[in-house]
């Protein structure tokens, strides 16, 4: 009966450490997923409506490719290339930590959840609002938040990766939509 008590103890012990072992493993999966190579493209569309004339306006269109060449913990580098409707494009290198240097809201810190407040550059943003949405082929969990800076722009971002999925900006004078068109991070 002893030796019975003993092995029971001895198998809940060891179930007990495979399901520890389970959650942490599990607990992994939530944190940042991105890794050097990875990339995202986006549309963006950007028009400028004459403030003496609402019905006059200029369009302009433009591919955005950002391309993950380093990164470590929150710290990374980021290739960044603008493509314009013209033909010309022009090429920029983001780096530092993310959640205290300036990345243009490209990509922010993961897992937020509302009322959370993050940094990009010189400002701080708080979380408004969470919605699952439909984001090249997946169902992700965005989190997102107005960019009083910009006048009128909320952006969205992919929870559990921190990157940018969404920005609109409509105002009187401006209309701007940037949205995720393919990636390779999931």
């Amino acid at each position: 009966m002893k030796s019975s008590l003993i092995l029971l103890i001895i198998v809940l012990i060891g179930i007990g450490s495979v399901s520890a072992i389970y959650v942490t493993l599990d607990s992994q999966e939530d944190s940042r997923t991105i890794n050097s190579g990875d990339w995202v493209e986006y549309d963006a569309v950007l028009t400028q409506y004459n403030p003496a004339n609402s019905s006059q306006s200029i369009t302009e269109t433009s591919k955005i490719k950002i391309e993950f060449k380093d990164t470590q913990e929150k710290d990374c580098v980021l290739n960044v290339t603008f493509s314009y409707s013209d033909g010309t494009s022009e090429s920029s290198v983001l780096s530092g930590e993310v959640g205290k240097d300036d990345f243009t809201g490209f990509i922010i810190l993961s897992n937020l959840n509302v009322h959370d407040s993050f940094t990009e550059g010189d400002n701080t943003f708080t979380i408004i609002g969470i919605e699952n949405q439909d984001i090249c082929g997946q169902s992700r969990e965005i989190v997102f938040a107005d960019i009083t800076p910009m006048e009128g722009m909320r952006s969205y971002w992919d929870s559990k990766t921190g990157i940018l999925v969404k920005a609109i900006r409509d105002t009187d004078l401006v209309y701007y939509n940037l949205k995720i068109i393919d990636t390779n991070i999931w």
